[in-house]
């Protein structure tokens, strides 16, 4: 039996080992607990995003700086603009907390689909298959948060006063994040509405409809162009040829005899 300690085996120990140590050194070895780890980030950030949307729709709501001190109980405000930012709450908190669900159920649906993913090997794993997923989050993310942008916008528009948008600035802080996505079309929207310029405000919320979708597409478009590359370095790795450089170690007795011996009478 392996001795536990330096000199004397402990069965309490041996039990310890297998019952903790090797289950955990046989998922590393299998690298489940790798891929379980992305798993478990990205549960978490679908939690974040759940409770993070929340928490900020009711923290800009409130305090001296908030929506309703700001356009609401302001007493330089005229009434048909608190009246309409009144609206402009309603419709914000209710639109805010759907998109803070529907961004985890997102990212709980994509963790899920990631997860029936099979693993070879965590550099492959991670690069060709937890990456484009990311990619993906980020692209449908962004989708949800400019047509909630638009909308809030819309519902500005229509009141003719503000409308409640927390959430509405989140998406080029996304974009940012990934190089090179320069050309996705991120629009910032107006929450403030106002009848003067009506047809402007109903225009520039289609935009920012529109203008969703190509962001959509746009991130659909990277990680196929990703994907690829991964793809072509993947080929061309397995296709470096071996390198094997010949070593030859000579006898240093034998080399300086060879150089002693006199030339033969041919010579």
């Amino acid at each position: 039996m392996e001795k536990n300690l330096l000199f004397f085996n402990l069965d309490i120990l041996d039990k310890a080992r297998d019952k903790f140590i090797s289950p955990l050194t046989t998922k590393l070895d299998e690298g489940s607990i790798f891929k379980s780890v992305i798993i478990f980030g990205l549960k978490i950030a679908a939690l974040i995003a759940l409770l993070g949307g929340i928490a900020i729709t009711i923290k800009r709501m409130l305090g001296s700086r908030g929506f309703i001190d700001k356009h609401i109980s302001n007493e330089y405000v005229d009434q048909a603009h608190k009246t309409g930012a009144i609206i402009g709450l309603v419709c914000g908190v209710i639109l805010s907390l759907i998109v803070a669900w529907g961004i985890y159920a997102i990212i709980m649906k994509r963790t899920a689909q990631l997860k029936a993913e099979s693993y070879d090997g965590l550099m492959h794993f991670f690069y060709a298959k937890a990456v484009p997923k990311f990619i993906v989050i980020a692209g449908e993310v962004v989708c949800v948060l400019m047509i909630y942008a638009a909308l809030t916008a819309l519902v500005a528009t229509l009141t003719g006063s503000a409308a409640y948008g927390p959430l509405g600035q989140a998406s080029g802080d996304i974009v940012r994040m990934f190089p090179g996505m320069d050309f996705i079309p991120v629009q910032r929207m107006h929450f403030v509405g106002d009848y003067d310029y009506f047809a402007i405000g109903i225009k520039m919320s289609l935009m920012g409809l529109f203008l969703s979708f190509i962001a959509l597409l746009g991130f659909y478009i990277y990680k196929s162009v990703y994907s690829f590359i991964i793809k072509l370095i993947i080929i061309l790795v397995g296709y470096l040829p071996t390198f094997s450089i010949p070593l030859t170690i000579k006898n240093k007795g034998v080399a300086a005899q060879a150089s002693e011996t006199p030339p033969s009478a041919s010579e």
